[in-house]
């Protein structure tokens, strides 16, 4: 690979990792929607005891987004509260909004700027 780093991660890599992983989603902010491509990574997990059994599901998901696919949405930098919906594997539509911890803001970018990670939480109805 010639170039530098982040170009080439912003070039060649991250398109062929949306490709194989990516799932295109909506992203609302003040009821303006526009679609973005993101991929998820592992997801955080909590257990609840349900009379006796372990009821396990996900609270927490980073999703990765482009900077520069980001950037074509014209919101600037992601915000609190912000809201994706997406369908993953398991094919249902969740909602999830950009929170964060304690302390923490809700995204980060990478060491090159390319990408943003978004902490998410799933929205349950």
């Amino acid at each position: 690979m010639n170039g530098s780093l982040s170009r080439n991660i912003a070039q060649k890599l991250m398109p062929a990792l949306e490709r194989s992983q990516g799932v295109e989603g909506s992203y609302v902010r003040a009821g303006q929607v526009q679609r973005l491509r993101v991929i998820p990574t592992s997801p955080d997990w909590e257990a609840e005891d349900d009379r006796g059994t372990v009821i396990e599901e996900f609270t927490e998901l980073v999703f990765i987004a482009g900077a520069s696919d980001f950037g074509f949405l014209g919101l600037g930098t992601p915000q609190q509260s912000d809201r994706l919906t997406v369908i993953l594997a398991d094919g249902v539509a969740r909602t999830y909004a950009l929170l964060a911890k304690k302390g923490v803001r809700p995204w980060s970018l990478d060491a090159t700027g390319s990408n943003y990670f978004l902490r998410m939480k799933w929205v349950k109805a």
